[in-house]
């Protein structure tokens, strides 16, 4: 059947989305509730049939849906606020409001394209399950505990909150910054201080066409309080009102409104206008705290400069760091340099100076001696305000794991969480499992990941990040990989996306991925990757081959010893063909601190590779020094099926 709308022209046979001539991509679920809309058009669908029909018995949450709607808006270049094809009927569910016409044909398409097609969509159905759960990321505020229909259980009795992304209609840049420095602030202060779980604003900038349709947004988080600010842009230069509102879900399911208040923000250009920020940023987090969190004291904590100008760079540098560009990051550090001259105590520019070096290694390739200059700017944030941010006391030991230092690493770890009170520490869990994956213990590993999931479900999709569950990929659970990995369209996440997708033998999956991409406009060390393997998926093994051997020199000749990032160049190498090379690199890596000896012997990237008795001597060296390890902290080794 062929539906005609608009512009648009939908073949059901073929699978196909039409705008005018243009094939419109969209997710094989979001076509299926589109098609679904379009024949039931005559009546609403509520929102239990959609997931019934969708998924069938498939147990998924009620965010699948929401995402799905939104993905199948977002093909017809709808949203929730115009609504002009699909209707949310608030409390109820959908409906299909345009203008239709239908056209029966047996010509959808030839008989070797509806093949392909169907074994495209088929492919695709992992795929996308990962998407619309990963998607879940999506939401505002949430309170103690997630729909059973995700299979979480209450984890909790903290608030789990989000601040919500501040859109701001204008060019003035001052304001910009301003307004995204203090989104994070927002963020940081109340996760820090609060005892809660802080969703972080580009958790929620997936979902802007949705900012007005709050039931929505409730209904697929199962929400009990979802905050929404605006900003009036004020007359007066660099200045704005930011009016906050705070709704609460009720016993009977109705969602009450309570005005946290109008706040003013200038853009500091004198002392006097530092002050009074500051002083409204902590008007801010008292009106929240005092409805969410009756009785408790906000302590008053000092700030932490008073030069306007290092704020200023500060804030500057900040906003930089955040895009995914080698050159807005190295921008970035040359004003927290200049920040930290005018300031030498200003204990939050050491802690973006250490995040931005640590950042320049990992994704430009910088020269990994600089990450002494990082850990040396760790050690004076801790002198300077000791606890204020543990994320950077933590950050050593993944420095240390790094540069060949695992069992340091490791050590450093495992001496901040034993210290803790409690063990709900996030970054403190992610640490530990994060060393332990280099030394080969996943399933110790994996422990600690599952206890990050029973704190915060979202943990690997919230907030700007750079980490992934990469255990669970090790491990072979890939499809759980992809549903909790963030979906944030960075070049990180994109190649290991991928390498998930054609570890699966989805290489259609991970060639439509890579291919729709903007990885070739980067610097970035996984834009490369992504762009290797794109090459090779592609059919394009010269090509690929350059780019890998480019990647290795430059991580050579930066002194990098990362042997995650080393086996990184084995899989790509090895999926290109090069074996030798490839156990070359395999053998660096362990040498380099990376012997995670199961996954070496799971990883269908470097197969190819095992029937070489090379790949049998690095494997007996990875793992007499995973037993080493082993032996040194009192670990139950790993179990290899491995013949010796």
């Amino acid at each position: 059947m062929i539906f005609s709308f608009g512009k648009f022209v939908i073949d059901t046979k073929a699978f196909t989305l039409h705008n005018d001539d243009a094939v419109v991509v969209v997710e094989p679920q979001a076509f299926d509730l589109l098609v679904y809309l379009i024949e039931n058009r005559q009546r609403l669908v509520t929102r239990d049939e959609l997931l019934d029909a969708l998924w069938q018995s498939k147990v998924v949450s009620d965010a699948s849906l929401s995402n799905c709607i939104n993905s199948a808006r977002k093909a017809l270049g709808d949203d929730g606020h115009k609504q002009q094809f699909i209707k949310t009927v608030h409390g109820r569910g959908y409906q299909f409001v345009g203008d239709i016409d239908a056209i029966d044909t047996e010509t959808a398409a030839a008989p070797k394209q509806q093949e392909s097609l169907r074994k495209r969509r088929k492919v695709h159905q992992k795929k996308l399950l990962a998407a619309v759960l990963g998607s879940v990321a999506i939401i505002l505020f949430i309170f103690a505990y997630f729909s059973n229909k995700i299979g979480h259980q209450r984890i909790s009795n903290r608030p789990i909150i989000a601040v919500l992304p501040i859109v701001v209609d204008t060019s003035n840049q001052n304001l910009a910054i301003l307004l995204a420095s203090l989104s994070d602030y927002l963020t940081n202060r109340l996760s820090s201080k609060l005892d809660m779980v802080v969703l972080h604003p580009e958790t929620v900038l997936a979902a802007q066409q949705q900012f007005d349709d709050v039931w929505a947004i409730q209904q697929a988080t199962k929400a009990k309080y979802l905050v929404k600010a605006q900003i009036k842009i004020s007359e007066q230069p660099d200045q704005a009102n930011l009016d906050v509102v705070l709704y609460q879900l009720q016993e009977n399911e109705e969602l009450t409104e309570v005005s946290l208040g109008s706040f003013n923000f200038s853009y500091p250009h004198t002392a006097q206008d530092l002050v009074a920020m500051f002083r409204e940023r902590r008007l801010i987090i008292k009106e929240v705290v005092r409805l969410i969190r009756p009785g408790i004291e906000i302590p008053f904590t000092r700030v932490e400069t008073e030069n306007l100008h290092a704020y200023q760079l500060v804030i500057a540098a900040h906003h930089a760091q955040r895009q995914d560009s080698c050159q807005q990051v190295e921008r970035a550090e040359q004003l927290l340099r200049q920040a930290l001259s005018l300031d030498n105590k200003f204990s939050y520019a050491w802690q973006q100076l250490y995040d931005n070096i640590h950042r320049q290694v990992w994704m430009c390739g910088a020269p990994a001696t600089l990450l002494e200059d990082a850990l040396a700017a760790a050690m004076r944030v801790d002198d300077l305000t000791p606890n204020r941010y543990n994320s950077v006391v933590q950050g050593r030991s993944v420095i240390l794991t790094e540069t060949g230092r695992v069992a340091q690493g490791y050590n450093l770890a495992l001496d901040f969480y034993n210290q803790l009170e409690t063990k709900n520490d996030i970054d403190a869990n992610a640490r530990l499992a994060y060393t332990l994956r280099y030394a080969g213990f996943l399933n110790v590993a994996h422990s600690y990941i599952e206890r990050i999931l029973r704190i915060e479900p979202l943990a690997f999709s919230n907030r700007p990040i750079d980490w992934t569950p990469n255990t669970l990929l090790y491990q072979g659970e890939r499809e759980r990989y992809l549903a909790l990995l963030a979906n944030n369209n960075s070049h990180y996440h994109r190649f290991y996306r991928a390498l998930a997708m054609v570890q699966m033998a989805d290489r259609d999956g991970a060639t439509a991925l890579l291919n729709s991409s903007n990885d070739a406009q980067s610097d970035d060390l996984f834009a490369r990757f992504a762009r290797a393997l794109a090459a090779i998926l592609n059919q394009q093994p010269d090509l690929a081959h350059v780019i890998i051997v480019d990647i290795a020199t430059q991580l050579h000749g930066s002194g990098n010893i990362d042997g995650e990032m080393t086996y990184k160049v084995a899989q790509l190498l090895s999926l290109v063909g090069d074996n030798k090379l490839a156990l070359a690199k395999l053998s660096l890596a362990v040498d380099q601190g990376f012997f995670c000896v199961d996954y070496f012997l799971k990883d269908p990237a470097i197969a190819p590779l095992k029937q070489d008795d090379e790949f049998k001597r690095i494997v007996e060296k990875a793992i007499k020094r995973h037993l080493a390890f082993a032996q040194r902290f009192d670990l139950e080794p790993q179990t290899f099926e491995y013949p010796r």
